[in-house]
């Protein structure tokens, strides 16, 4: 690398650390000054040392891992009931060939993420049964 480059370099670093605190500074968001506003402020930039009031902003309760699982087969079931009313307009003569193979495409992918999602529960269940107590 050339001395030239080198100071090339050196002074974009400069610039864009120039640009950067000019950029805090009329934003008026800085560490020194920093509480829970930045979040708030509209620009969409947290910067280090800035607290984010997570209570205040309403966060709800997280859902349990039953809850979570059930609406994954509620809607992947969905999926299936709906491939398989798709299937039965093309018998009726109400469907396309076209329709009836994407729907049956997007069943066999719910089947697949039911099934991904199952072994992936037994597994873990399988390892706390070899947990030592």
């Amino acid at each position: 690398m050339t001395t030239s480059s080198i100071k090339a370099t050196y002074n974009q670093a400069v610039d864009a650390y120039k640009r950067t605190n000019k950029n805090i500074k009329t934003t008026g968001l800085s560490s020194q000054n920093s509480k829970t506003n930045n979040i708030n402020s509209g620009t969409g930039v947290l910067y280090s040392g800035d607290k984010i009031d997570v209570l205040s902003q309403g966060v709800s309760k997280a859902p349990q891992f039953s809850t979570v699982i059930q609406e994954l087969i509620k809607s992947r079931v969905q999926k299936v009931k709906s491939s398989e009313k798709v299937s039965l307009d093309a018998i009726k003569g109400k469907a396309g060939i076209i329709e009836v193979m994407a729907a049956v495409n997007d069943s066999e992918v719910a089947l697949q993420e039911i099934v991904t999602v199952r072994d992936k529960i037994v597994g873990a269940y399988l390892d706390i049964l070899k947990m030592p107590l």
